[in-house]
This record gives structure tokens, C-alpha cells and sequence, in this order.
């Protein structure tokens, strides 16, 4: 996440980016990731139904306040996604 934080920061310099969506999307990687990896130990599709309901919910409110167009959304939650998916795919 802390990654996620500073490319935010970094892109925001040039186009701004919905932090928000970043942040909640990261939750989102990481129980995919959880969830495909211990699929057989533990059932984690709730929580992965919960953080997925969470970032519908955060994404809508963005954009029903105005503060951001939907490029700016869909940036953010492929950022988020993408950083965290991947670096706790490739640690666990």
C-alpha cells in the first residue's frame, strides 16, 4: 500500500487520480490474492464480497460528489489493483 501511496502522489503531479479508488482497490488485490492462494484452507469469499461492495460503494461517491470523472476512477482502481495483486502475488 505504501507503494500504491507515493505512484498516487507521483501521478497526481500530472493528471489527478483518485486516491480513494486506489486505496480500495488495493483491498480488493489482496483478497483475490488470498483468496486463490488459500482457496482450500478457508473460505474467504465473503470478505472478497465485502471489499468488492466497499469500493462500488467508494467509487459511486466520488462520483456523485463531483470530485472526480471517471477516468480518474477507473486510473486509480487499475493503479491500486494492479501494485497490490502483484506484489503479494509475487511475496506469497
Amino acid at each position: 500500500m505504501t507503494t500504491v501511496v507515493i505512484l498516487t502522489n507521483l501521478v497526481t503531479f500530472f493528471w489527478k487520480i483518485s486516491a480513494h479508488s486506489a486505496g480500495v482497490t488495493g483491498v480488493v488485490g489482496f483478497a483475490v490474492v488470498y483468496s486463490i492462494e488459500y482457496a482450500g484452507a478457508n473460505s474467504l469469499l465473503l470478505p472478497l464480497v465485502g471489499a468488492v461492495a466497499i469500493m462500488g460503494i467508494v467509487m459511486w461517491a466520488r462520483l456523485y460528489l463531483n470530485a472526480h470523472k471517471p477516468a480518474e476512477i477507473i486510473g486509480g482502481a487499475l493503479l491500486g489493483f494492479v501494485i497490490c495483486y502483484g506484489s503479494i502475488y509475487f511475496f506469497v
